[in-house]
């Protein structure tokens, strides 16, 4: 299991392809910074579904998106973490990969 972290605003950047073929089953990928702009993109959450049904999950972090004044309009898609559960995440998986 691994923990993927995207910070980066483009979500249709060929680096964000190829973190999405790599995601797996059990497998987290956590928007940070300006990443967290993805969890509005229709056809980014579109390309995520298919790594959600291979059980892969999607989070972003709660004081980016209240940073970005985007808290109330990201999909229900993403599970909204704070600083807390993103240290938790990074406990749970056995590695972590910054895809920025």
């Amino acid at each position: 299991m691994t923990l993927h972290t995207w910070n980066k605003a483009e979500s249709h950047s060929a680096t964000l392809a190829s973190c999405l073929a790599t995601l797996g089953s059990g497998d987290v990928l956590l928007l940070l910074e300006d990443g967290v702009y993805a969890a509005l993109d229709q056809d980014f959450l579109l390309h995520f579904a298919v790594c959600r049904r291979a059980g892969a999950r999607l989070c972003a972090l709660a004081e980016d998106l209240a940073a970005r004044g985007i808290s109330a309009r990201i999909s229900p898609v993403a599970d909204v973490v704070g600083y807390t559960g993103f240290v938790a995440l990074s406990l749970q998986h056995q590695q972590v990969v910054n895809w920025s």
